[in-house]
């Protein structure tokens, strides 16, 4: 996002204003937002549908990529708490939107081993502890992401989408420009 770190008063309009959208989700999720039809893109900003899922997580993102991204921090800020908590309820809804978002989210750090972020002079025994290096934005993205796997919640059908989502994100990062 264009800001790497946040005033208090930016941190504080901006949690307020999770909070209240995820009592808002919390009150649609079964209505006004259930989950529609989703289709596979390579940029989720592209889809074009006049549904409230769909502009609720475009709001979510907004909010997001203000929320600042200080990587020296180990721990995610109450913003950027308060997206993935509203996200992971999505997903959780079986939102394939809200899925296709962490996967653009969380970049590379998809396909990256969490000893690799570590720094070169830890131990590199096998007891090795992912949430050693704090809490990246990006990396509890694709740790949501990769749950979704695990959840007998999610269809089949839906994991196969989930899986094409990652897929295409591994081809727009690592595939070659032909």
């Amino acid at each position: 996002g264009p800001y790497t770190t946040l005033d208090s008063f930016q941190t504080q309009v901006l949690t307020k204003m999770t909070g209240e959208l995820a009592k808002l989700y919390e009150c649609c999720k079964n209505d006004e937002m259930t989950p529609g039809p989703c289709e596979l893109q390579l940029d989720l900003l592209i889809e074009n549908n006049g549904g409230y899922e769909s502009r609720f997580l475009h709001l979510l993102l907004a909010i997001a990529d203000n929320a600042g991204n200080d990587k020296s921090s180990r721990y995610l800020n109450q913003v950027q708490r308060g997206i993935m908590s509203l996200l992971q309820a999505m997903a959780s809804n079986s939102s394939l939107r809200a899925f296709k978002a962490l996967a653009t989210i969380s970049g590379d750090y998809m396909f990256v081993r969490a000893k690799a972020l570590a720094s070169e002079t830890e131990d590199e025994d096998d007891d090795y502890d992912d949430d050693d290096h704090g809490e990246i934005f990006e990396l509890e993205a694709a740790k949501m992401v990769a749950s979704a796997f695990k959840s007998d919640d999610l269809s089949n059908e839906a994991k196969v989408v989930v899986m094409c989502s990652v897929l295409l994100q591994y081809l727009k990062i690592y595939g070659s420009s032909e």
